[in-house]
């Protein structure tokens, strides 16, 4: 009788359990989808960011003292609409508008947004940090202060 009385006991506390779950699920909020790319990063749909380039960046990063000139290496394409080195600091640039969900650099854009990453090979990912359509990486190359450089980054896509 007592082992009747512990069954009927630890059905009901299952059923506690399960009734609890079902609960919670129905109360959690749905999936919610990602924010528009136009409203990420408390930047506003009519923020100028979205019509600048990287020499505009580029130029105010000179300005901040961040980069040393302009000059650039033009990096591999296929991560990024516009993807320079300066100086140890990568710089890329998405052109929003005409990209597709589909498109591969989309993809990167979105990965990049999501986990802070661009995977370039199999092996190979690009840390990076993403802004309205710029997305900043750097490496052990670059000799400047790098939070400096994060700052200067973050700064100007606010603006």
């Amino acid at each position: 009788a007592a082992m009747k009385k512990y069954t009927i006991a630890f059905s009901a506390f299952l059923l506690l359990i399960f009734t609890t779950m079902l609960i919670y699920t129905a109360l959690s909020p749905d999936f919610v989808p990602p924010v528009s790319i136009r409203q990420q990063a408390d930047l506003s749909e009519d923020n100028p960011i979205w019509d600048k380039t990287l020499d505009d960046l580029a130029d105010y990063f000179v300005e901040e003292q961040v980069l040393p000139n302009t000059e650039y290496n033009i990096l591999v394409a296929g991560n990024a609409t516009d993807a320079r080195l300066y100086s140890g600091v990568e710089l890329y640039w998405w052109d929003l508008e005409y990209l597709t969900p589909e498109d591969k650099l989309f993809k990167n854009y979105q990965n990049g947004l999501e986990n802070g990453f661009i995977q370039w090979t199999e092996q190979y990912r690009i840390i990076v940090e993403i802004r309205g359509p710029f997305a900043v990486g750097y490496y052990g190359t670059y000799a400047g202060d790098v939070d400096k450089m994060l700052k200067a980054f973050r700064d100007y896509c606010r603006e």
